[in-house]
């Protein structure tokens, strides 16, 4: 895959090195700063891989966007004449396009709040402060933070 990804400068640069995609055990994100461009990158993918003698499985072909400064993006992103399924979840998070997580850390308060309801028979019991303390980390804040590595982070500005 090297072979389709790497000659093309198409992507997102960052820190003088322009990135396009991100590889995983058997899977391949493709990153554009275009729609066409998007478009250049799947094609070379796929023709690519077809000539490997490979094909992209149907299931797992799916479309993310996010974007700071443009929502409305038409996504005619196809492989063969499918075209892919756009999505807003990444690893059990919802992402929006505006890569705000604000809705999404609400719901893992309110999940993790739910596990502490759940624990609070054990904890009001004569269990030991460390053994309590131990179960807090274990379920609550295990629950809380699941799927944090997608949240993205930003800035506070004090106005």
């Amino acid at each position: 895959m090297t072979e389709a990804l790497e000659p093309l400068e198409i992507g997102v640069k960052i820190g003088g090195i322009i990135i396009n995609n991100l590889r995983f055990a058997d899977d391949i994100d493709l990153i554009a700063e275009t729609e066409e461009n998007l478009n250049q990158l799947t094609e070379k993918l796929d023709s690519t891989a077809v000539a490997y003698g490979m094909v992209i499985s149907a299931e797992k072909r799916k479309l993310m966007v996010t974007s700071k400064t443009v929502l409305n993006i038409q996504q005619n992103i196809t492989i063969g004449d499918k075209t892919l399924e756009q999505v807003d979840k990444y690893l059990g998070s919802t992402v929006t396009n505006d890569v705000n997580c604000k809705s999404e850390v609400k719901t893992r308060i309110a999940v993790g709040t739910s596990a502490l309801t759940k624990l609070n028979p054990i904890l009001k019991n004569s269990t030991t402060l460390k053994t309590k303390i131990h179960l807090l980390r274990l379920v609550v804040w295990a629950t809380t933070l699941y799927a944090c590595e997608s949240w993205a982070l930003h800035s506070i500005t004090k106005k």
